[in-house]
């Protein structure tokens, strides 16, 4: 059974964690929704990178990893991240509510950068353990893809 590499097939694990390559530039962070995000490879990425972009997709476990008070502090950032950047999505735009939101959102992802820190190059290790193949330039900082 998968339920480590949710764009694989058969995958069968929770709909959201701290993910490996969601996105081309960063290694790992916390998806919302695998599903949401499959999707949107699959409909809006273009075609030569939708292969990549789903292998490269794993779940992670920080637990061993992360101390718990940390995995939890990191876990309550990201979440008050995500708060704030919906109420940008729902429409707060560019209004004195939306730039508090906007700077609400950059503060708490700031601090969550801040105390990952000490772990990242851990955590990185973890991400090229269970996706060695996947397709990283180190000098570029993104995934590449085929042509």
């Amino acid at each position: 059974m998968n339920i480590q590499y949710p764009g694989r097939p058969d995958y069968a694990g929770p709909d959201s964690g701290w993910t490996g390559y969601v996105h081309h530039n960063r290694r790992y962070e916390w998806c919302y929704s695998f599903h949401e995000r499959l999707e949107y490879i699959d409909t809006k990425k273009p075609e030569n990178e939708r292969d990549t972009r789903r292998h490269c997709l794993v779940r992670l476990d920080l637990t061993e990893i992360l101390p718990v008070n940390v995995l939890a502090k990191a876990e309550r950032l990201q979440a008050e991240g995500y708060e704030y950047r919906r109420a940008l999505s729902n429409g707060a735009g560019m209004s004195s509510c939306g730039i508090r939101y906007w700077a609400l959102a950059y503060s708490t992802e700031l601090s969550l950068s801040r105390l990952l820190q000490p772990y990242d190059a851990t955590i990185i290790a973890e991400v090229q353990r269970l996706v060695p193949d996947a397709p990283w330039n180190d000098t570029l900082k993104v995934l590449v893809f085929r042509e």
